[in-house]
């Protein structure tokens, strides 16, 4: 009798237990699940455009010049007015705005009358093919800035740089790949877990690429001849953080 009583009480706690255990882990059919993963589409690119940026100056004249005249000024104006309009007939330089400012330094208590300076400023931006057209508007921009005088051209060099179109290409590029990585990841998860897997969110990194510039030498000589400089290829990663979903 009591064997048999101590029988009943195992077999009903041993039910009780056995309900407990299937609500506390529920079974993987009855519910999907999700996880993140980071894919990455790598690329190559080499430098397909080459800038600088041309920057004018005051000459020892100006720098040290305390009165400047309405000619003088006048001067200055008409020379670099003339430097804008060989820029904008080329096409590849942009900018030009700019200043012209007294100078002083500090003397016992007072600012003393030193001379003036000038700033200004282009942007310039070619291909390979350019450079002749680039060499000419250089030369042409540094003659115009001698003959006045009063301002001076700093040789610029050039550096090689991945243009913005392509850098564009190659991000639409990287993220088509990407999906595809994902829908493969997708299927493969499908027949691992038997379930039905799919893309619930991808995360794109903005990923940005800073390439080191190669400058090529600079020229002493009164005609400028720049050449381009040696180029490498940029390696450019772009990575996206993927949500799957499995049900």
């Amino acid at each position: 009798m009591t064997k048999g009583l101590f029988g009943a009480l195992l077999a009903i706690l041993a039910f009780i237990c056995g309900l407990c255990f299937s609500n506390f882990y529920p079974k993987d059919s009855e519910q999907g699940f999700s996880f993140r993963q980071n894919l990455y589409h790598s690329s190559e690119l080499l430098p397909d455009s080459f800038v600088s940026r041309p920057t004018f100056s005051a000459s020892s004249l100006l720098s040290t010049k305390i009165n400047l005249s309405l000619e003088e000024r006048g001067k200055i104006t008409k020379t670099f007015n003339d430097i804008i309009a060989l820029a904008n007939e080329n096409k590849i330089c942009t900018g030009g705005s700019y200043s012209i400012e007294p100078t002083f330094y500090y003397d016992k208590g007072r600012n003393v009358p030193r001379g003036h300076s000038f700033r200004a400023s282009f942007n310039c931006e070619i291909s390979a093919n350019q450079l002749q057209e680039y060499n000419e508007l250089i030369n042409n921009m540094a003659k115009l800035a001698s003959l006045n005088g009063l301002i001076v051209m700093n040789t610029p060099a050039l550096s090689a740089v991945i243009s913005s179109e392509l850098l564009r290409k190659n991000e639409q590029n990287s993220i088509s790949e990407i999906l595809k990585l994902a829908d493969e990841a997708r299927k493969q998860y499908s027949k691992v877990t038997n379930k039905n897997c799919y893309v619930k969110n991808i995360d794109f990194v903005n990923n940005s690429i800073v390439p080191r510039p190669l400058y090529a030498a600079k020229s002493n000589s009164d005609i400028v001849e720049t050449s381009l400089p040696v180029i490498d290829s940029k390696k450019i990663e772009k990575t996206a953080t993927v949500t799957f979903y499995c049900e």
